[in-house]
């Protein structure tokens, strides 16, 4: 092998465990976001104000007038949580253009769990609805779009 070889090898060596390193370091971040996800939810305000509504959650439509009309009466205990979970648009004074793609990721995912819990729960339906109220563009919902249909549609 010539020299010019043995110096691409390396260099492609660096190079692939340089991202080898950074994507294990984000996978460790969304792994502990996993963990505690929501964690606000098991202590005072939160589990008292969510565990009154508990039973709303699956006879509401999501999206619905009902729902809006649900999500005002809940107003104070839903801002108390947005203000402690990143994954809320609502977390940040410029929604989602203050957020980072993990935060995206973590949203699309809480969207998903949500969505199967709401009477006639679509993700579609909630993504279209979600997108619009928070003024996410074409680009991003696209791209929110297609992380669905590959990653979350068919979990490998």
């Amino acid at each position: 092998m010539n020299d010019k070889k043995i110096k691409y090898l390396r260099y492609i060596r660096n190079h692939v465990m340089a991202v080898q390193k950074h994507l294990n370091s984000l996978a460790s971040e969304l792994i502990e976001r996993g963990r505690t996800h929501d964690a606000s939810k098991f202590s005072e305000p939160e589990l008292s104000g969510f565990a009154e509504n508990i039973d709303n959650v699956s006879n509401i439509v999501y999206g619905s007038t009902e729902h809006s009309e649900k999500m005002d009466d809940m107003k104070v205990i839903i801002d108390i949580h947005h203000s402690n979970n990143r994954h809320h648009p609502e977390h940040w004074g410029d929604g989602v253009s203050d957020m980072t793609l993990l935060d995206i990721l973590e949203m699309i995912v809480d969207w998903k769990t949500a969505s199967s819990q709401y009477k006639e729960g679509d993700l579609i339906k909630s993504v279209e609805i979600n997108c619009k109220k928070y003024k996410v563009d074409d680009q991003l919902k696209r791209i929110i779009l297609n992380t669905i249909s590959d990653h979350l549609n068919n979990p490998k």
